[in-house]
């Protein structure tokens, strides 16, 4: 098994949470739980904005993603560099922040379009 600062090193580099976990012999799942922020500073992000997500506004409450700007290894949980937004808007900046964008517009342009929606 290898140790939670390896997991988070391999994380900053790109790998997603299922190749780490391919990697360490465990589930997508057990990373996520790994590295997530701890319970307080969760409750802390969730506090700090409202139960408000800090991209659309829209509110969340407790049911918010606690998202990691960027950072390192050392600023990874520093309440500065976590931000609570909502499932859509978490998506979307990951996407961003990983340059997904191509993928973002072919998903986009790949769903059926909207009732008297030209095309």
């Amino acid at each position: 098994m290898i140790t939670r600062r390896e997991m988070l090193q391999l994380k900053l580099t790109g790998l997603t949470y299922r190749a780490i976990g391919i990697k360490a012999g465990v589930s997508r799942q057990y990373i996520q739980q790994v590295l997530s922020p701890p319970k307080a500073v969760r409750l802390h992000i969730i506090a700090k904005y409202k139960g408000l997500c800090a991209q659309c506004g829209i509110d969340i409450g407790a049911s918010g993603h606690v998202h990691h700007k960027g950072g390192n290894g050392d600023t990874w949980d520093d309440l500065d560099n976590l931000e609570l937004l909502c499932r859509e808007c978490h998506v979307a900046e990951t996407a961003r922040q990983q340059g997904w964008k191509k993928k973002l517009g072919q998903l986009a342009q790949s769903r059926l379009p909207l009732e008297g929606e030209k095309t």
